[in-house]
């Protein structure tokens, strides 16, 4: 895994309790997240005839090898003791489904695992890639 020690701490400025509300439909295809007066989150997932995402890709991350593309219908912050305010509505957005297992790591089966910095697969993440049946993207 990347050594995460060299880069610089996220600074936080405050932390506070708020309440969450996140909604997924019964059918899987559109997610939403509100924090009253912070941040509204709409997003829609495309899926195919058999229900699966329609846009899958590989994905280096700590909780799963994949991301799906979704249309992001909303996505609103704002946080007047912070002074950050911000409208991404429209722009880019994926979901995640959650799918790692301490199996996984102990097998190196991670894309996190075997990334270089360089913004391109290392050669043992195209084998996972391969493997698993993903379209390298």
């Amino acid at each position: 895994m990347n050594d995460l020690a060299n880069q610089p701490p996220v600074p936080f400025r405050r932390v506070k309790v708020v309440p969450v509300t996140f909604h997924e439909s019964a059918d899987q295809t559109e997610y939403t997240v509100d924090i009253p007066a912070t941040l509204q989150e709409k997003a829609l997932l495309k899926r195919d005839k058999s229900g699966k995402p329609q846009f899958t890709m590989p994905a280096m991350d700590l909780w799963g090898n994949t991301v799906h593309n979704a249309d992001n219908v909303q996505f609103k912050y704002s946080d007047s003791e912070a002074g950050e305010s911000w409208d991404y509505s429209g722009h880019y957005t994926n979901l995640k489904y959650f799918d790692v297992t301490k199996t996984m790591y102990a097998e190196q089966q991670m894309l996190g695992e075997h990334g270089d910095n360089s913004g391109k697969w290392t050669q043992k993440q195209l084998e996972i890639i391969r493997r698993q049946g993903l379209k390298e993207k």
